[in-house]
């Protein structure tokens, strides 16, 4: 995800690496709090970007 302007955060690898596939799962007919509202939509839309770049990463390296 793309840091806010301005920020002063680093990123760094976890060593030894872990994977693992989450799901996200919304009830039909009910209503989520603002906050989650605002992660599933943005799930929604980063979510082809974050595939993509999840099978470039092998290992830690960039292939």
């Amino acid at each position: 995800m793309p840091l806010p302007a301005g920020a002063s955060l680093t990123v760094r690898p976890l060593l030894p690496e872990q994977r693992r596939s989450i799901m996200l799962i919304r009830r039909r007919q009910r209503s989520l709090s603002p906050v989650a509202e605002r992660l599933w939509q943005l799930a929604l839309q980063l979510g082809p970007q974050l595939q993509t770049l999840a099978s470039q990463h092998v290992g830690g390296m960039v292939v």
